[in-house]
């Protein structure tokens, strides 16, 4: 991104710093800056590493991700899939396998619907027979 673009992420990283009343020496130890460091980073004349941002939160103690959400709000979409649902497998159904469940819900749905019209279900005796 360009430092154009991380000038909101910027204010809003200078904002929680004044609102948390932290002085620049410990902003700066806190981020491994040089003395000065913190005014460089601040004004867009040292770059934004995203270490930086993982220590800043940690000294505001706050989660990272308010940092950006509140910085770069139109870089977070409304909708749509989340690192959670790459990274972690989804649970597994409980008991048949997917496959066996969708024949039982078919199954069962079908039963519900011949009973409520009054016909005979799988497990009936056919009259006749």
């Amino acid at each position: 991104m360009s430092s154009r673009q991380l000038k909101p992420l910027r204010e809003v990283l200078q904002r929680a710093v004044a609102a948390a009343r932290l002085r620049p020496q410990q902003i700066e130890q806190a981020l491994a800056l040089p003395r000065g460091g913190w005014d460089d980073l601040a004004y867009g004349r040292r770059v934004l590493r995203v270490r930086h941002l993982l220590a800043l939160a940690r000294l505001l103690s706050v989660p990272p991700e308010d940092l950006l959400d509140a910085g770069l709000p139109d870089a977070t979409p409304p909708a749509g899939p989340r690192l959670a649902d790459w990274l972690e497998p989804r649970p597994p159904f409980a008991g048949a396998s997917p496959v066996g469940d969708l024949q039982a819900l078919a199954r069962d749905a079908v039963r519900r619907e011949l009973d409520a019209r009054g016909k005979p279900s799988e497990g009936d005796p056919v009259p006749g027979s």
